[in-house]
């Protein structure tokens, strides 16, 4: 009698949460899952219903993604348009009501949003490519990768606007995942024109002649920045490389660019053009011995 009522409960558990999610997903409970008499309290009864629970549970975690896709969609085509929020209509929420109906609901939302971009697609592919040129601009995107991705002004309509759109969504899912080796190689560019200036200031013969206490110290700050270069600039391209191979990884071996280069081959010409100037720099000096 003890098991018996054990199974009668677990079984009014069961039937409460398949209630609940079946009353969600606006369906009918199927037959064979309903007395608790006779057979009711059997194994197999028990069985069938968590089965059946198991199946709801699913249908609700799939119309909730196909839910959350499309009110990500939503949102997006209402921001391209540029539609007022009090123009936008009210949507049920997927939290309270996951029925056919809202399904059907969104959807309809989605076609009248795409039928207006339809109407206003000369509009929409200048201000998509101004958006996509941006973010090439941010990322180092060559014009030569971005005419690549996107095909030129002239032709179908709608398959500009399609590219473009892919790009845009390709150079945001970079431009969020790369946030950290971007801002690296910034503070390296940065790293590196100083170098460089002081490369110049370095063979002006003029520097030499002037006197005072000012100089002086103006040579020991450039000995400094030497020296802070020399050991910063290693150190950031190992991170780089590091950096770089992981996000190459993680999206399938695709090549991360900068102004055209692999990020990889920059690096590595950059280290090739110091190893030249320094041996010509040291022949030099071995000559004027």
């Amino acid at each position: 009698e003890a098991e018996r009522a054990a199974r009668l409960e677990r079984l009014a558990a069961l039937r409460a949460a398949a209630d609940a999610i079946t009353e969600q997903l606006g369906t009918k409970e199927e037959a064979g899952c309903e007395g608790t008499e006779g057979d009711g309290a059997s194994y197999r009864a028990l069985s069938a219903l968590e089965a059946r629970l198991d199946h709801l549970r699913e249908e609700k975690k799939r119309r909730l993604h196909v839910l959350s896709q499309c009110t990500e969609y939503i949102a997006e085509l209402r921001h391209k348009l540029k539609i007022p929020e009090e123009q936008h209509p009210d949507l049920p929420s997927p939290e309270k009501d996951l029925s056919q109906q809202v399904l059907v609901t969104y959807h309809t939302e989605i076609e009248r949003l795409e039928a207006l971009k339809s109407e206003r697609i000369s509009e929409l592919i200048p201000e998509t490519r101004s958006r996509v040129a941006a973010l090439a601009a941010e990322l180092h995107v060559s014009a030569a990768e971005l005419a690549a991705a996107v095909s030129s002004d002239g032709g179908d309509e709608e398959q500009q606007l399609y590219d473009l759109e892919a790009e845009e969504r390709r150079l945001r899912e970079r431009q969020a995942t790369t946030v950290k080796l971007f801002a690296l190689l910034s503070k390296r560019e940065g790293v590196l024109q100083q170098r460089a200036e002081m490369r110049a200031s370095a063979n002006d013969p003029n520097r030499l002649l002037a006197k005072g206490a000012g100089v002086a110290r103006r040579l020991l700050q450039e000995e400094r920045l030497r020296t802070t270069i020399e050991k910063d600039l290693p150190r950031m391209n190992k991170r780089l490389r590091e950096m770089t191979a992981a996000w190459e990884e993680e999206h399938a071996g695709e090549r991360l660019h900068y102004d055209g280069a692999t990020i990889v081959s920059m690096l590595a010409a950059q280290e090739e053009d110091d190893a030249r100037i320094e041996k010509e720099e040291k022949a030099r000096k071995e000559a004027e011995w």
